[in-house]
């Protein structure tokens, strides 16, 4: 991303929802030399088709009964400069494919009612949590389109599939919520442990509303888990043990290495580490090293 920030090329960033696409495209955006100028963002699949046309490329006065007077200017005016963001591109209806295509290849549009056209300085990033290889396939979206948005593409894993990331974005999300609340809540080390074992089907979304409600709703200086999170575990658990099972062994030193790293997280050294989990110093630094685990600060 921050390779690619500081060139003008088309950037289809793919996912699933909740991984943070938006998030992606912001920093790009703030990484390039447009980050002085707008960053406007349209969710397609949110507006109806025959609205969507009209906020992207605005209109004049007369085309439409009970407009605005003087006619809209669309979005691709107002991020002149600057980024415009198209997330759930896949949603965008066939119609209007096409008219996206011929502004990405001449740089140029024209308003509904108009027969003018506008020249436009805009930077185009797009997203989808949708397989678009597969759209093409079925006939609904354009091949061309698709590769004139996906010059580079850049695909953001589910949460699941980089647990490295669920602590840190965990104690991340409990600073913001802290800071937001003016409270100083912590999350015990056998928590972060739980959090690291669930799945997260809504990915980064849903760890950051599970946080934020941790720290509302528990009482005293340590939080505890939502009831409802605590039910959706569960269920968790119950299909992990439909699927194949390990040795009992394996799981155990998956687990311990998971509450290792909640630990030394948590606590930020391996001494205070240690002393948390009732272990010897020299314990805990043996364990590390059984597990790869590095200590980083």
């Amino acid at each position: 991303a921050e390779h690619i920030a500081v060139v003008d090329a088309n950037v289809l960033i793919q996912g699933e929802s909740g991984t943070g696409k938006e998030v992606m495209a912001r920093y790009i955006h703030e990484m390039s030399p447009r980050h002085a100028r707008p960053f406007l963002a349209i969710n397609c699949g949110a507006i109806p088709e025959n609205l969507l046309e009209s906020e992207l490329f605005g209109y004049t006065e007369g085309t439409f009964t009970g407009q605005v007077r003087g006619g809209k200017k669309g979005l691709i005016h107002a991020a002149e400069g600057g980024t415009l963001f198209l997330d759930e591109i896949g949603d965008m209806p066939l119609a209007l494919q096409v008219k996206l295509l011929r502004f990405l290849d001449t740089k140029t549009y024209q308003p509904l009612g108009s027969t003018e056209t506008i020249p436009a300085n805009v930077r185009i990033l797009s997203a989808t949590k949708r397989d678009l290889a597969q759209m093409i396939q079925s006939g609904d979206f354009r091949e061309d389109l698709y590769y004139r948005l996906n010059v580079v593409n850049i695909t953001i894993p589910a949460l699941r599939d980089r647990r490295d990331d669920i602590i840190p974005l965990a104690l991340f999300f409990l600073e913001q919520s802290n800071r937001t609340y003016h409270l100083q809540k912590r999350v015990p080390p056998v928590l972060l442990n739980t959090l690291y074992q669930y799945d997260w089907p809504g990915n980064v979304r849903e760890l950051r509303n599970v946080i934020e409600r941790m720290v509302v709703l528990s009482t005293g200086d340590s939080c505890d888990l939502p009831p409802d999170f605590l039910k959706q575990s569960d269920r968790q658990v119950r299909q992990t043990f439909c699927g194949e099972i390990r040795s009992l062994s394996e799981y155990i030193a998956e687990r311990e290495r998971a509450y290792l790293v909640a630990a030394y997280r948590q606590c930020g050294t391996t001494r205070r580490a240690a002393q948390a989990l009732g272990i010897d110093h020299s314990t805990f630094i043996r364990k590390m090293k059984r597990y790869g685990i590095c200590a980083t600060r």
